[in-house]
């Protein structure tokens, strides 16, 4: 699938590795983003947020300038990959823990119930989560160039880690 993709769609066969390698991190960072909901929802927001902002950039960049600087494009892949998988079992040690001093009294709601009044929670996620974010990269696609769009999502990376610090 990732030689289609990398030919196809992009047009650059160099781009099936780091697809291929892209690809194994998916489903660990899927798991690294429930275990951080999880733990919003038992209270935990510190560790949350520090898996989702602190860990997962520090460690990729980590593994990056340590091991995968001599490979481009397929080391900062891999660099996630990695950090990804191992974020994911420190966002699993965190809700391991947390998990004891839950209150353990079975739940009254059953699952249609409990589905329908999360209708506006998923909207809002959705809108937070996938909307917003993506917007202004598919407006600005319309009107600027790649490089521009590269150095307007690194300068709003910038901006949000500052955000967050302060």
């Amino acid at each position: 699938m990732s030689g289609i993709l990398s030919g196809t769609v992009f047009g650059k066969p160099e781009f099936e590795k780091p697809l291929r390698y892209i690809s194994i991190g998916i489903t660990p960072f899927g798991i690294l983003q429930l275990v951080a909901e999880q733990l919003r929802g038992m209270k935990r927001i510190s560790a949350a947020t520090s898996l989702q902002s602190i860990f997962l950039p520090t460690i990729t960049l980590a593994l990056f300038f340590a091991f995968g600087r001599n490979f481009f494009a397929e080391g900062a892949v891999l660099s996630f990959t990695a950090a990804a998988v191992l974020v994911m079992f420190i966002g699993l040690g965190f809700r391991q823990i947390a998990l004891p001093a839950l209150n353990t009294s079975p739940c009254s709601e059953t699952n249609a119930s409990f589905l329908r009044s999360s209708k506006q929670l998923f909207l809002s996620e959705v809108s937070t989560k996938v909307i917003i974010p993506t917007v202004p990269f598919m407006l600005l696609g319309v009107w600027a160039s790649a490089d521009e769009i590269g150095i307007y999502g690194v300068a709003n990376r910038v901006a949000l880690l500052t955000a967050m610090i302060l």
